[in-house]
């Protein structure tokens, strides 16, 4: 798959259009399949550049550079890549969220207020891992731990980061740690979860990538200016024999 394919498909849901999943991971499929085959490329090329003696390359300098040049251009384009599979990834993500939250929270609500032992909780588990398609697994996962003061936590993780978390209590329903969390999942908290996980959605993958390098260069042209700054300071600190820094009054003392 090209760079200039990548990022074409619309993930946007709305009443009249549903976010593509399936079309995520196909895309991400290929997306990993032609990485490896650029990364095997990436390290046939470096092994051809490395086979001929230093003397050989000192005396073809243009030869040499030029194919400096070409596996610099490969490598920034695995890099591209890369950086594209990762949002990609998160895309998948939020994609399962809001296609499969309606079912997840009637799922969870069969087993809400409940007594949670260790074969309903197996069989709640079960449901919700069946949700996830086998091709991300690796990816994301869903994850049941017991409580200490009964009930179980029902984690839908991102990679190894804990994003979503219902809490099943044994008879109780209450809120437990923070808004998020529910021993029921009512109609309006799985709207608010679904209409988060669609604005997490990055649209134009290689758009967001190019304005986020702009924003980095523009964050480091400013931690240059108060570096310059600051060396300025202490060269003018220097002169003056300033050698502490009162930070109760902040003021420079003699």
């Amino acid at each position: 798959m090209s760079l200039e394919i990548l990022g074409t498909y619309r993930y946007m849901k709305t009443k009249e259009e549903i976010i593509m999943l399936n079309e995520m991971i196909k895309e991400y499929t290929e997306l990993m399949t032609s990485l490896n085959e650029s990364k095997e490329k990436a390290n046939a090329m470096n092994k051809e550049m490395y086979k001929t003696d230093i003397k050989d390359r000192l005396a073809d300098k243009d030869g040499w550079k030029k194919q400096l040049d070409k596996y610099a251009h490969m490598e920034n384009f695995i890099k591209h890549k890369q950086e594209y599979l990762y949002i990609l990834q998160y895309n998948m993500f939020n994609a399962f969220i809001v296609e499969n939250m309606e079912t997840i929270r009637e799922i969870v609500n069969k087993y809400a207020n409940k007594p949670i032992g260790e074969k309903r909780s197996e069989n709640l588990y079960n449901e919700l891992h069946a949700l996830i398609p086998k091709e991300v697994m690796y990816i994301f996962s869903i994850s049941i731990n017991y409580r200490t003061f009964g009930g179980i936590e029902i984690y839908l993780n991102y990679k190894n980061n804990r994003h979503w978390v219902w809490i099943i209590d044994s008879g109780n329903s209450k809120e437990y740690r923070d808004s998020n969390t529910y021993s029921e999942l009512t109609e309006e908290k799985t709207s608010d979860i679904i209409n988060d996980a669609k604005g997490k959605i990055v649209n134009d993958i290689d758009k967001y990538i190019a304005d986020t390098y702009e924003k980095i260069a523009v964050l480091n042209g400013k931690i240059e200016e108060v570096e310059k700054l600051y060396s300025e300071i202490r060269d003018a600190a220097d002169e003056m024999n300033i050698w502490s820094y009162d930070t109760t009054v902040k003021k420079y003392r003699i």
